[in-house]
């Protein structure tokens, strides 16, 4: 296989079921590949699993340029810059689930095939696709398949389906079925591996003099916010794009505040495929005569674009380039306030090119990590200073102080409306002592 990407503009396709290391065979492959032959060019990635992605945060697909081999596990490198690899182009689905849009989904993959072949068709091609082998998740990766026209499809388990591995048999002319490789010593669920991966993603900072990422283990509830405008000539989008299920508008900003968005650039007002919201948005960032005429705005004054019939925006013209945490909705200011580590630079080069930011919602997962992290540093510190008891720390919950306004959280304190005999029963300490006395 490593012989067969030698060749001009070699593909591997990675398949198989879940759990089944996809994942891993990618990533062994792409060092392979990054220390034998292709040391000068770099390995190019497709990353399409927006579940389990490699690179860059969940719900994402991309990609992305690798320069040096890949020693760590996805949360130790969620950004998009890196000096061991680089998101050449990402686009967001606003969802970990493949399934929830299966024709964007495709789109993406065309999108960024096509942006492979016109921008690294010199580097090998490693494609590592979702673990789902059944109904719709077999048609898309025939339709992959036909899209990509790998020059290898490998599959990673013995064990069939049949008709699976018959219908990928059918649709190249080379696969290979490999052993599934299950970690038996898996600790972590697939949903908290994505809880660590978006964690890490928020708490990137910045490292000076070098171009490797580095972390902060600062609470983000105590992060200064980046204060986005959403009314007056400063507004500082065009509008909240909701995929999926559509939410009444006046509900906008109790759904987007304290949940994850991507943070879309649209190239090209085609991206919004619609005629008439293209013609009504206009050429600006929707601000000025005419351009607000096909948006709707909820009671607080935040834009929202309509999109009744669940359209996403359309992969050729336009690019996810963050991701962002709303922290708060400011009604006096009519401000959003938002955690990022994208640099804030990027969206200035993106409005220098004449292009708008959308901000996507969808049904990424709820940073329920991110709400309690304060409390968690807290009781820390007290363990540290003080040295609390255990059962005393189980007895009080775990947390000091009047935590009562904080939002989105409520902290019971030892059995505080939990059922009777719920509580932990612990061996006395001074059980057996004096026994016989």
């Amino acid at each position: 296989m490593v012989e067969s990407a030698s060749q001009h503009q070699p593909s591997v396709l990675v398949c198989g079921p879940k759990s089944s290391g996809k994942s891993t065979f990618s990533r062994i492959l792409t060092n392979r590949l990054l220390t034998t032959t292709h040391r000068q060019s770099g390995v190019a990635v497709l990353d399409l699993d927006p579940g389990q992605a490699e690179y860059g945060p969940p719900g994402t697909v991309s990609l992305v340029h690798v320069s040096q081999p890949n020693l760590g596990v996805p949360f130790t490198h969620p950004g998009v810059d890196d000096g061991a690899y680089k998101v050449v182009r990402c686009h967001s689905l606003a969802s970990v689930n493949p399934a929830s849009m299966t024709e964007l989904h495709l789109e993406c993959v065309v999108d960024l095939y096509d942006y492979y072949r016109h921008t690294l068709g010199r580097c090998p091609l490693v494609v590592n696709t979702p673990g789902w082998i059944f109904s719709l998740g077999l048609e898309f990766l025939l339709d992959v398949i036909v899209k990509v026209r790998p020059v290898d499809v490998v599959y990673m388990s013995e064990d069939g389906p049949a008709e699976t591995v018959e219908a990928l048999g059918g649709a190249t002319k080379s696969l290979t079925l490999l052993p599934s490789q299950p970690s038996e010593a898996r600790t972590r669920t697939a949903a908290q591996m994505r809880e660590m991966q978006t964690m890490s993603y928020f708490h990137l900072v910045p490292t000076h003099g070098s171009t490797r990422l580095g972390w902060s283990s600062q609470a983000l509830s105590s992060v200064r916010p980046v204060v986005v405008p959403y009314s007056g000539g400063r507004r500082g989008f065009r509008g909240i794009l909701r995929y999926d299920y559509q939410l009444p508008v006046e509900l906008t900003a109790e759904a987007i505040d304290g949940m994850v968005l991507a943070v879309v650039e649209v190239e090209s007002l085609q991206a919004f495929r619609r005629h008439s919201l293209q013609a009504s948005l206009g050429p600006s960032d929707g601000v000025g005569d005419g351009s607000d005429a096909a948006l709707l705005f909820s009671p607080e004054g935040i834009p929202v674009i309509p999109n009744a019939d669940d359209v996403g925006l359309d992969p050729r013209h336009s690019r996810t380039v963050g991701m962002v945490l709303v922290r708060g909705v400011d009604t006096a200011n009519r401000c959003l306030q938002v955690l990022t580590p994208m640099p804030l630079g990027r969206l200035q080069r993106a409005r220098e090119r004449g292009s708008g930011i959308v901000l996507v919602h969808g049904k990424m997962e709820a940073p329920t990590w991110a709400y309690t992290e304060h409390l968690y540093e807290g009781t820390d510190e007290v363990k540290n200073g003080e040295g609390t008891d255990e059962e005393d720390s189980h007895d009080e919950g775990g947390t000091r102080g009047d935590e009562s306004g904080v939002p989105w959280v409520e902290v019971f304190r030892g059995s505080q409306r939990r059922p009777v005999g719920s509580r932990v029963w612990r061996v006395r300490r001074d059980l057996g002592r004096g026994a016989g006395a």
